[in-house]
């Protein structure tokens, strides 16, 4: 009788902790859209407050953010972009005018997207990102996925791939 209560009790622990590590997984992609802007991220990720000047942003987990910025391309004619300039060109901008140099600039893998990665400090706390640039028909949008420096390396790949799902149009 003993011997059962123990497989009974064996079976009902390793029961929990099968439900508590399946709860632990991560959430099945989802796709995300906000004011013309569409990306595919971890159904867990939370739509965020846009008040800050964001066209949409989001928030996976407690320390990732992903947020889209869309400027019109007239607009940007004042800082010296063309109408008719390419993302290539806006992508330089936008490293410039932040401090950064055009040399720092990628391309996407399996995309014509322009990146370039970089970092702050924020209240003591240092912050990596990877600043993504894309096209519409009038506008160019500034996509900033970010987190803190030391998960950076770890998310890097979620980032490229989240980074390449990104759709935009015009809204």
């Amino acid at each position: 009788m003993r011997s059962r209560t123990k497989i009974v009790s064996l079976v009902l622990f390793l029961s929990m902790m099968i439900s508590v590590f399946a709860g632990c997984g991560s959430a099945e992609d989802k796709e995300f859209s906000s004011n013309g802007f569409t990306v595919t991220l971890p159904g867990n990720a939370k739509e965020m407050d846009q008040s800050l000047g964001y066209t949409a942003c989001y928030q996976v987990g407690n320390d990732i953010v992903v947020a889209a910025i869309e400027e019109t391309k007239s607009s940007l004619q004042s800082l010296g972009l063309a109408e008719d300039a390419t993302v290539e060109e806006y992508a330089a901008l936008v490293a410039e005018v932040n401090g950064y140099s055009a040399d720092d600039i990628k391309t996407l893998t399996g995309t014509d997207a322009p990146y370039f990665e970089y970092s702050s400090t924020v209240s003591d706390v240092e912050y990596n990102y990877m600043g993504v640039c894309y096209e519409s028909d009038e506008s160019f949008w500034f996509v900033n996925l970010g987190t803190t420096a030391d998960k950076f390396d770890s998310v890097k790949e979620d980032f490229e791939r989240w980074a390449a799902s990104v759709k935009v149009i015009i809204f």
